[in-house]
């Protein structure tokens, strides 16, 4: 890209209102206004690493979106461009936008739809191969619903600061080991293979499981949409001695330049069943930032796409946990059949 080609992007960009900072060799070589708006001031020829997230200059892919902080906020930052240019869109986070959390009524009525299924799924285990594959639909329309609630809910909390967080003593290693256990089988029936690298020995630290699990949950169930047989997801566990990073990555289709800067827009209205659009990563970002945490994404289209939770190491005190595995049976799985609903296929729930 020469001067004029740069002059000429630069240009562009300008007159299209976005927040853009361009670099080239770690420098900045422009902003547009409403990135000096955001940034409070004009910092071409200064230090990128002044004004941008560290990690996300270090991506070694063209493609990528980090959380961010800045004098007006909370916002993500996505990258785009390779070569000696590179593009950084800022994205404030918009002010809180209400999202009613689910009355009464609807967790009442998912509650009795999860009745029906299961009382119609015992119907039909001595029935035909067409009952007993209408009772998979709806168990797979109860999953799917109780993880939008379930997300909506989360998401509503978290606008409004009411969201239990709760950190205790947590095996990273176990809770990570327990969530490939059930993957793997589900995994595999579609010819995609389940890693795991964890540390042979780890601490326990001061989390909230709950929270986590459901952040990655999140995050899988974007792994397997993305991934068809022959593809690899590794879940990933690092210590340092002041943070520990959570990994999850896939070898599947990877994320489009224009998705990049829509990851964390939740949707205003119900899901719709044929999107795999929804409010899993703005959760997961939410339940990021609760334990002060950052978030990572490096994506390269037809490649894949890597997502890592950094979070601050905290040792727990005069804290007594159970070091026992739980024992799953069907029930127990429940929480891991909503949480990868929209990936579910019928014969998983035959």
């Amino acid at each position: 890209m020469d001067t004029l080609t740069t002059e000429m992007v630069a240009s562009l960009l300008r007159a299209s209102g976005s927040a853009v900072v361009c670099t080239r060799g770690g420098r900045v070589e422009f902003l547009t206004p409403a990135a000096e708006r955001i940034l409070g001031g004009d910092f071409a020829g200064q230090s990128a690493a002044a004004i941008l997230p560290e990690r996300l200059l270090r991506l070694q892919g063209s493609l990528g979106a980090a959380s961010w902080h800045c004098r007006r906020g909370d916002g993500v930052v996505t990258r785009s461009g390779a070569g000696l240019y590179k593009f950084f869109f800022l994205h404030l986070a918009p002010p809180p936008r209400r999202m009613s959390p689910l009355p009464l009524p609807e967790w009442t009525e998912l509650a009795n739809l999860h009745m029906a299924a299961e009382q119609l799924k015992n119907a039909a285990k001595d029935g035909s191969e067409a009952e007993q594959l209408h009772a998979a639909q709806m168990m797979k329309s109860y999953y799917r619903l109780h993880r939008w609630f379930s997300n909506v809910s989360t998401l509503s909390a978290l606008q409004e600061g009411t969201l239990p967080f709760q950190p205790t003593a947590t095996s990273c290693a176990a809770l990570l080991g327990r969530i490939a256990q059930q993957l793997t089988p589900l995994a595999e029936s579609r010819g995609i293979r389940v890693i795991t690298e964890l540390p042979e020995q780890t601490p326990q630290l001061l989390l909230d499981e709950t929270l986590l699990e459901r952040m990655l949950m999140n995050l899988l169930l974007n792994s397997l949409t993305h991934c068809k047989s022959g593809c690899r997801i590794r879940l990933g566990l690092a210590l340092s001695d002041e943070t520990v990073t959570f990994t999850v990555q896939d070898t599947g289709s990877g994320i489009s330049p224009e998705a990049m800067g829509l990851l964390f827009t939740a949707y205003d209205a119900a899901p719709d069943p044929t999107a795999q659009t929804g409010c899993g990563l703005p959760v997961a970002l939410g339940i990021t930032r609760l334990h002060d945490g950052e978030l990572l994404i490096e994506s390269t289209p037809g490649t894949g796409t890597a997502v890592l939770i950094t979070l601050p190491r905290r040792a727990p005190e005069h804290i007594s946990v159970q070091s026992e595995k739980p024992n799953y049976d069907h029930e127990d799985l429940a929480w891991f059949y909503s949480g990868l609903a929209d990936a579910l296929e019928e014969t998983d729930l035959t």
